[in-house]
């Protein structure tokens, strides 16, 4: 004679948490990992959808032959802006109960691009950045094409560099410079453009760990 059998769980959400609990704690160092290997150059460089700084007008500008004049730097300067965004002014923190990425660290960027030519001349600047922050040149900036005669043989129209700072009224100088205003505010801009992007690839990513630790 067939019997009559029941199976009774007991507080089945509570058992569900605690699964769901550990899969999320074995979750969290594999995200860490990614985020730091992945999202990170992403967010730099460019990648899973994401525009990175480097393809921001700011970046675009001060890799340009005028900007590289304006700022009297070499090509060589700017990645070093990037590399130090790469290691320094993103963080990831990973807590038991949530996790924070950490954007911004202006000391550890003055500190990663010093002025090659600080303290030379009249040049006493630490960082190129100083002047994206909006301090001011008492010369102005001249292109390569309006300059002729003997400050053609200036060491900053070299390649690939295309023009000086003068001071006011040589070949048109304003005798005043400033970076470019609309560009100053590029981190802001840049954020406020891929957030939204960010925060779902961290989301999607974060599910597809958290599912695998689950049924493991």
């Amino acid at each position: 004679m067939a019997g009559k059998w029941e199976v009774k769980l007991v507080k089945p959400l509570e058992t569900l948490r605690i699964h769901a609990n550990d899969a999320w704690t074995r979750s969290m160092p594999e995200l860490d990992k990614w985020m730091r290997a992945e999202l990170i150059p992403s967010l730099v460089y460019g990648g899973n959808g994401i525009a990175g700084i480097a393809q921001t007008d700011f970046y675009r500008f001060i890799t340009s032959e005028r900007g590289l004049s304006e700022l009297g730097i070499p090509a060589s300067e700017p990645p070093k802006l990037l590399n130090a965004y790469a290691t320094d002014a993103f963080k990831v923190r990973i807590h038991k109960s949530h996790m924070v990425l950490e954007f911004g660290n202006y000391v550890k960027l003055k500190a990663a691009t010093p002025h090659p030519a600080n303290g030379t001349g009249h040049l006493h600047i630490e960082s190129w950045l100083e002047w994206v922050d909006g301090l001011e040149v008492g010369r102005g900036f001249v292109p390569r094409e309006n300059i002729h005669g003997r400050a053609t043989r200036a060491i900053r129209l070299g390649d690939p560099l295309g023009g000086l700072m003068l001071p006011r009224g040589a070949y048109g100088s304003t005798g005043l410079w400033r970076f470019p205003a609309q560009l100053r505010d590029y981190e802001t801009k840049w954020f406020n453009q891929n957030f939204q992007r960010i925060e779902q690839t961290i989301t999607d990513k974060m599910l597809e760990i958290f599912i695998t630790k689950l049924i493991s």
